[in-house]
């Protein structure tokens, strides 16, 4: 993952590669309450910069520090199959993360049940620590995606994205 940041005339204060032996890909990334960054992204490593075993094809969440990139915290969800995700919203009232995306696991992390489809949608709620709050998993026996997600001004949340399934 290739992270980089730049001051309001486009000049680069830093960028830092992070990640393992393997494929990681960044997806989405919000500033935090306290100044610093926090990223989601996909990985197939289990070494390097991330926690060890278990992190293979899931959802890699780390944040960093603004100062200069070094990696404060990370975690990695997800289940036994592939687990993706697509963006990730600073919940700004209780210093939470929304982590968006898709899951083929029926497993672990996964505890929203019944996961019916090849792909379902998958919603994440972390706390300001990377911890597992709640999940939900959304769609029907074909393949759906959440690709946006907001903040509603009632406390709730609205996502878009596709859907193969009719029921």
């Amino acid at each position: 993952v290739w992270l980089v940041r730049l001051d309001s005339t486009g000049t680069v204060k830093w960028k830092v590669c992070y990640g393992g032996t393997e494929s990681d890909r960044g997806e989405s990334v919000v500033q935090s309450n306290d100044g610093n960054f926090v990223f989601v992204g996909t990985t197939l490593s289990n070494d390097g910069d991330l926690n060890g075993p278990g992190c293979e094809d899931d959802i890699w969440i780390v944040k960093v520090d603004a100062s200069n990139g070094n990696i404060l915290w990370q975690k990695c969800i997800g289940g036994s199959l592939g687990d993706y995700p697509t963006g990730i919203i600073n919940i700004k009232d209780d210093n939470s993360y929304l982590v968006t995306g898709y899951t083929s696991s029926k497993d672990q992390d996964v505890t929203t049940k019944p996961n019916i489809g090849k792909v379902d949608c998958w919603a994440i709620k972390i706390d300001a620590s990377g911890n597992k709050i709640w999940d939900k998993v959304y769609g029907g026996t074909e393949d759906d995606v959440i690709w946006d997600a907001k903040s509603t001004k009632d406390g709730g949340y609205i996502f878009t994205g596709h859907s193969f399934s009719n029921d």
